[in-house]
């Protein structure tokens, strides 16, 4: 029937199978094993060594069956063998068995779970197994052993959802005896302990509290008592505020018997409910300050933080006695420097809750203006941040994306520039840079431009990340970040000038809705085909809304709705004036789109964040320190947004707003048509008649300086119009002749930039002692007087090396200012100053104003001032030469013009009118100091030829013809650029100037000084 190869290879295969099994499954093979284990196990099969093993097993772990004794054995092991997770597994089984088998105790399960808490044992599965069991049996369980079985669970952060949901079953359905025959202790500790599991059930929290909020406070436990009010004002329960009052005493007179992390959590209570008294707060941080050196690292931080949340909620309100901040501020001062001692051995967690407390109150820290806010008068701010820094070190590789931009943050803000500590979070933060979402990157970036680091790649990174986020949701990081871009210079700021610009559009729109949406919409030239800039040979359209006065355009938008507008838009579209059939088309389609858009997000609920006045003014300004952003479609959804906002604006936005806009209006690229003009006075008009009208004004100072400045760079100067148009409401002599009065009691307290605004307005106007005298009758003189005894001292100090003095020095002639005292402080404190020496477009207006002075005061140029003049001169030269505008030929005869370098220059609108007053100053140089000596007096000419006759004149000099020679060839250059037409011309003067310099005989020798020989040119 079988083959009988068939039947040989069955019987290979038999034999070959019980040798294959012998192997595989005896323990005859031990290759990676010790020769004692090889003789132990030897041709025993796997079977029988397992139930060997189960024996042996069975046999060590000999429980005794009394429960009593069991218990015993395990608060022994507890003692000793704590360490031993393999027991304390064989113990949790056990204890699984016996609630069944041998009806185990309450407390002997809640003592079990009490010890495990104390231990690293982690076991889900026999823990969730004795939880399961205890439910059947949980009628045995008093409130006390639940409240002791569920504190153990917080500890190991173990939530068993069934047991906890059949334990609060059990506690809902006792009656009040229940509750009254044991301590409220137990309840605070019940709802502490499911806080700490992460559940949130208001229904059932209040229902424990409503069992024990009648009791009396002496019936509460210390422990009780603090974790009670903790926990409240964690869960917002207001109902329940009554007995932080209620507590109140309780707790002073038991002050002592406290532990620092319970006062600490009292404190915690009662600073987050605003329920916190000055002389409790002291009281209890007085008896806290003997402790400091016993409380951790964790804890000293949370009380400075709580100090310091107090302090600054009483500052802002100003009704913090100074007595009180004085002892407030020397306790947080001793727990500055108890953390400071604790930072050598700290964890992650610590630093990053110091830096956010540093971070978050940084006024409070460093408060100048009130000599009691002394908080770092033990130990300086350096040196916390040096033993911070080596910490943060330490941790680096482990901080996240929040962790890292908040530490960066901070030690912006204090100005810490450390670069060491900065390459270590480039580095960590490049490597997650990924994981930075909106919020953590905001304040990593406007930490780095407040670093004011260059570091090209980071800044990159960084760009590139605003590319990538592109829509942002909250409009405080939107802010945050926009702060950062505008001190960026990148070669994409205008792409992602214009993002920023579609992201605020996006919250005006979404907060104040669609009304005004259709509006803006009909106007932009992205989406429409119309474009203002239209020749004017082409077909115009006709916009009525615009035509209208702004005030009557929003009091009729006031009344209309979505649908009203609409209507009105489309009789606009089918009128005779648009006569183009495309463009009726194009507008059609948008506005239909635009309908269907807003039925869609109608379904769609979102949350929407508030936009109020402040973050307007705010985000305004910041567009306006972009240089490269084109103003008009934000000016565009200012003025058809403005119905929606104007009455969340304050007196501070409106200035703020109208100063911005004026920066903006500066830097506008594109040419915008008349009706755009119209609307823009309209709106600026409106805001103008607002500031005016509030009270809030004329009080404070920098509003009237702001708001001066803003309508100097709007408003057009009546002195300078040869036509007055009575249809404008105001000239920039209107809002003069109405502000000056009330800037007068301030001049004493304006710094040397208001002043610089204030000599800028009376020059715009040519306000002389004439017309103050008009306005302010009597008190002229003394205006004038003051303002020059402020101008003295501030330039007298040794900081008065600031830029804005040169607004003073331009306008001081101007407005026939002539003082030798104050000229004398300008020169030494301000001409000859490093910055003043280093800028081209300063140099040039010190020039004008030495030139000036002399023409108009002394008319005489004494040796002094030649000499400086000279001076200024030759750092000009130098200037010209290393901005590579100017260098000498092979041959050095000629000064050649680089005309690339003077066009990348001429770009700038400060250049140019620096170097319109250094042509004036040369004017003044060749037809009046140049011939000085045929004007002198009589009296004077012999003093002067005796004292001066080896004087270098400046005619005489190669170095000064080279240099006239250098800027009329410039003005030259400049006025073909931008087509100044003027008749007259420099190219005699280049002539004679050219005739000059080879008619100069110079001699050269060499002289002999110590054991050099110098090469000296004579003329």
């Amino acid at each position: 029937m079988y083959n009988s190869i068939v039947v040989k290879l069955s019987n290979v295969w038999n034999q070959s199978k019980r040798n294959l099994l012998k192997k595989e499954f005896c323990s005859n093979n031990f290759e990676y094993s010790s020769p004692n284990i090889i003789l132990k196990y030897k041709n025993t099969p796997i079977i029988a060594k397992n139930i060997e093993k189960n024996k042996n097993s069975n046999s060590c772990q000999n429980f005794p069956d009394n429960n009593d004794e069991f218990f015993e054995l395990i608060k022994k092991s507890f003692k000793d063998s704590k360490n031993d997770l393999s027991l304390w597994n064989s113990y949790c089984r056990e204890t699984m068995y016996r609630i069944n088998e041998k009806n185990i105790h309450p407390k002997i399960i809640t003592n079990l779970f009490s010890f495990l808490s104390y231990t690293d044992y982690k076991n889900d599965r026999i823990i969730s197994e004795i939880l399961n069991r205890c439910i059947f049996r949980l009628e045995e369980f008093d409130l006390i052993h639940i409240c002791s079985l569920i504190n153990s669970l917080g500890k190991m952060n173990f939530r068993n959802t069934y047991f906890l949901d059949e334990a609060k079953k059990k506690i809902i359905s006792e009656n009040n005896s229940y509750f009254e025959k044991h301590s409220p202790h137990y309840i605070c500790l019940l709802i502490n302990s499911l806080i700490k599991l992460h559940i949130r059930d208001d229904e059932f929290f209040n229902f424990l509290l409503e069992k024990i909020c009648s009791r009396k406070v002496e019936e509460y436990s210390l422990l009780g008592l603090s974790l009670l009010l903790y926990n409240i004002s964690k869960l917002k329960y207001k109902k329940y505020y009554n007995l932080f009052s209620l507590f109140e005493c309780h707790i002073i007179k038991h002050k002592k018997d406290f532990g620092v992390i319970q006062i600490v959590n009292i404190l915690s209570a009662y600073s987050s409910t605003n329920l916190l008294k000055d002389f409790f707060l002291i009281q209890m941080l007085d008896h806290i300050n003997k402790q400091l050196h016993f409380c951790s690292l964790h804890h000293l931080i949370r009380l400075l933080n709580i100090s310091f949340l107090y302090v600054s909620k009483r500052e802002k309100y100003n009704v913090l006695l100074d007595i009180n901040i004085k002892k407030i501020c020397e306790i947080s001062a001793y727990i500055i420097k108890e953390i400071y001692i604790k930072l050598n051995k700290c964890k992650m967690k610590d630093i990053i809750l110091l830096c956010s407390t540093l971070s978050m109150y940084k006024g409070v820290v460093q408060n100048k203006d009130n000599p009691n806010f002394n908080f770092l008068q033990i130990i300086d701010v350096n040196e916390l941040f040096e033993k911070i820094t080596l910490n943060i070190k330490k941790f680096i590789h482990s901080y996240n994306n929040v962790e890292l931009s908040l530490i960066f943050y901070c030690y912006s803000i204090y100005g810490i520039h450390d670069i060491i500590l900065f390459n270590y979070i480039k580095l960590r933060s490049l490597r997650i840079f990924s994981t930075f979402d909106e919020k953590t990157f905001s304040y990593l970036f406007k930490a780095f431009k407040n670093m004011n680091i260059k570091d090209i790649v980071f800044e990159k990174s960084c760009i590139n990340k605003i590319l990538e986020i592109k829509e942002f949701n909250s409009i405080k990081n939107f802010c945050i970040t926009l702060s950062a871009f505008s001190k960026v210079k990148y070669e994409q700021k205008l792409e992602i000038a214009d993002l920023f610009f579609i992201n605020f559009e996006k919250f005006m729109i979404n907060f104040y809705g669609k009304k005004n949406n259709l509006l803006y919409l009909f106007h932009r030239k992205d989406k429409l085909s119309y474009d203002f800039k239209n020749d004017q040979n082409e077909k115009k359209f006709n916009f009525s809304i615009l035509n209208k006065d702004i005030k009557n355009y929003l009091i009729e938008m006031q009344n209309e709705t979505k649908e009203e507008t609409t209507k009105e838009i489309h009789e606009k579209v089918n009128s005779e004036e648009f006569d183009n059939g495309e463009n009726n088309k194009n507008i059609k389609k948008i506005i239909n789109k635009e309908l269907n858009k807003n039925k869609s997000e109608k379904k769609i609920e979102k949350k929407i964040e508030k936009i109020n006045g402040n973050i307007i003014s705010l985000v305004v300004f910041l567009f306006s320190k972009i240089t490269s952003f084109n103003a008009t479609n934000l000016i565009k959804l200012l003025i058809y947004q403005f119905e929606n906002y104007k009455d969340d604006l304050s007196t501070e936005n409106c200035i703020s707003i109208l100063l911005s806009i004026s920066n903006l209006s500066v830097n506008m690229k594109n040419e915008e048509n008349k009706q755009y003009w119209k609307s823009y006075y309209n709106f600026v008009n409106y805001l103008v008649k607002k500031i005016l009208i509030n009270s809030d004004l004329y009080k404070n100072k920098s509003f009237l300086i702001n708001f001066l400045n803003g309508c100097g760079k709007i408003f057009h100067s009546f002195n300078n119009c040869i036509k007055i148009d009575e249809k404008k409401d105001f000239y920039l002599k209107n809002i003069l002749d109405i502000l000056i009065k009330y800037i007068y009691p301030h001049i004493n307290e304006l710094s040397i930039g208001e002043i610089g605004i204030l000599m800028e307005s009376l020059n715009k106007e040519n306000y002389s002692y004439e017309a103050i005298n008009i306005i302010l009758k009597n008190d002229s003189n003394l205006f004038f007087s003051k303002l020059l005894q402020r101008c003295k001292l501030l330039l007298d100090e040794k900081s008065a090396n600031n830029k804005n003095v040169i607004i003073i020095m331009n306008n001081l002639i101007k407005i026939e200012f002539f003082d030798k005292c104050l000229f004398n402080l300008m020169i030494k404190n301000c001409i000859l100053q490093h910055f003043c020496l280093t800028s081209i477009n300063f140099i040039s207006q010190a020039i004008h104003y030495i030139c000036s002075y002399v023409l108009l005061k002394d008319h005489i140029i004494l040796t002094r001032k030649k000499y400086l003049l000279k001076f200024l001169l030759k750092k000009l030269y130098e200037l010209l030469i290393n901005e590579e505008i100017v260098f000498y030929s092979d041959n050095n005869k000629l000064t050649i013009l680089k005309k690339k370098h003077l066009e990348k220059l001429s770009n700038d609108i400060l250049f140019i009118k620096s170097f319109k007053l250094l042509y004036e100053s040369f004017l003044i140089i060749l037809f009046h100091i140049f011939d000085i000596n045929f004007i002198l007096k009589k009296s004077e000419t012999k003093c002067y030829y005796n004292n001066n006759y080896y004087m270098l004149s400046l005619l005489n000099d190669v170095f000064m013809l080279r240099l006239c020679l250098v800027i009329f060839t410039m003005a030259d250059i400049l006025k073909k650029k931008y087509a100044i037409k003027d008749n007259k011309s420099y190219s005699n003067i280049i002539k004679e100037v050219h005739k000059n310099m080879n008619d100069i005989k110079i001699k050269s020798e060499y002289i002999s000084v110590g054991f050099f020989q110098i090469l000296t040119i004579n003329i």
